[in-house]
């Protein structure tokens, strides 16, 4: 699934919120290369992303909502379901979402409208993409097409209420998209709070002792090696039935693993949980990269993921945190979309093209605004840096009524 825009209202503090994940101009970047929807596709979309802002701008409800949005398309109760029903901001007024994705060749887009107590309108829009459309073409077709799905709760028998859930989504006639959504909706909302136990994630949080192993002693250099407690198992084609049942019931031991120190200390992390280890010998910044590399694992799966890292990184020197941000663009697969979030200035000096950056501010009125660099700034030059410390985007906040609360001298 490739996410082409969203847009909300009413939802958290987000008002007439709109976000287009495509761009119009073709950029000579290397890493925009695979930006196109698909082979002589002339759509192209943003799939590497830094999100920067100050405090309460917004960048960790934005992948609040986008996990609601994403577990609501793969019809997850639980969390789409109670989750939409808690961040409407006023239960007096409508609140709506919209998205807009590409799954293969075909277009998708589903409008979802809710009061207080539950859906009230729904509308689910299907296109195929040729390769001649560009992005208007395509949007006029969902916009045109008769191939569209619509719920309104008005026009239903009385009594008839589905809380806030899908309900075209949830009819039999559908059953072939929703499998094939879920087939092909894959995602990682990993929020700093919840890094290691992510807020919405369709695989789990694997652990990849392999790539611990290498990441570890070029992070802390007091450690010598990363051993695994088990070895790995052998591929599930060469398995009997008894060895699977046995892999199976051995699953905590293969995520154990030992960090050996080169003054000989060993800290053994009982399956793979942190939490349990046991001792304060790791920093902060060590035990961010050894939970972040669950995801890098996840994207260099090779599916087209969604990933949306909020400030998972923030314990780590800023030089780090830009190259490990800068080794993950690489890693993930082609069709994936890559979004961190950051207050990390120096990851404005990574190649890439200004059209990655998208800004957030709180408005005066409270309201959370987004700003994509390339909407004020066409050029991709290495000033951009530059612009940024010198609130070019007007993104910045004031801190300076800070300085009332320092007592004035003879206080």
């Amino acid at each position: 699934m490739i996410l082409l825009s969203m847009e909300c209202d009413n939802f958290y503090m987000f008002r007439n919120f709109r976000l287009d994940f495509t761009y119009a101009r073709k950029v000579n970047y290397d890493i925009s290369r695979f930006d196109s929807l698909f082979d002589g596709s002339h759509i192209r979309v943003r799939k590497n992303i830094i999100v920067m802002g100050g405090n309460s701008s917004g960048k960790t409800t934005l992948g609040k909502m986008l996990c609601l949005i994403y577990n609501y398309l793969i019809c997850r109760d639980n969390e789409s379901s109670a989750g939409l029903k808690k961040c409407i901001y006023n239960h007096f007024k409508p609140a709506k979402f919209c998205v807009e994705f590409v799954i293969g060749t075909n277009a998708y887009r589903l409008t979802a409208e809710f009061d207080g107590e539950g859906l009230v309108h729904e509308k689910l829009s299907e296109a195929p993409v040729l390769k001649s459309y560009n992005i208007q073409a395509l949007r006029n077709k969902l916009t045109k097409t008769k191939r569209a799905r619509e719920y309104n709760r008005d026009k239903q028998p009385d009594g008839f209420n589905i809380g806030f859930q899908s309900y075209v989504l949830r009819i039999k006639k559908d059953d072939n998209i929703v499998e094939k959504w879920k087939k092909n909706i894959s995602f990682w909302f990993a929020l700093s709070r919840y890094l290691r136990n992510p807020l919405g994630n369709t695989s789990g949080a694997e652990i990849d002792i392999p790539l611990i192993s290498k990441i570890l002693p070029v992070i802390d250099n007091s450690v010598k090696a990363v051993i695994p407690l088990a070895p790995s198992t052998p591929s599930r084609k060469s398995q009997s039935k008894k060895q699977l049942n046995e892999a199976k019931e051995d699953t905590g031991l293969r995520k154990s693993y030992s960090i050996i120190f080169k003054n000989q200390d060993v800290l053994t992390i009982p399956d793979g949980d942190l939490s349990r280890m046991g001792a304060e010998r790791l920093s902060q910044g060590t035990i961010e990269a050894i939970s972040f590399s669950s995801i890098l694992s996840f994207l260099r799966s090779g599916k087209d993921n969604m990933v949306y890292v909020d400030e998972c990184l923030a314990h780590m020197h800023s030089e780090l945190e830009k190259y490990i941000i800068w080794l993950s663009f690489h890693m993930k697969s082609p069709g994936s979309q890559l979004i961190f979030t950051t207050h990390n200035v120096e990851v404005c000096d990574l190649n890439l093209p200004s059209h990655s950056f998208l800004f957030l501010k709180r408005t005066k009125d409270g309201f959370n605004e987004p700003i994509w660099a390339n909407s004020r700034f066409t050029k991709n030059d290495r000033n951009f840096k530059n612009y940024y410390e010198n609130d070019y985007y007007g993104v910045l906040p004031d801190y300076s009524n800070l300085i009332s609360i320092v007592p004035e001298e003879g206080e």
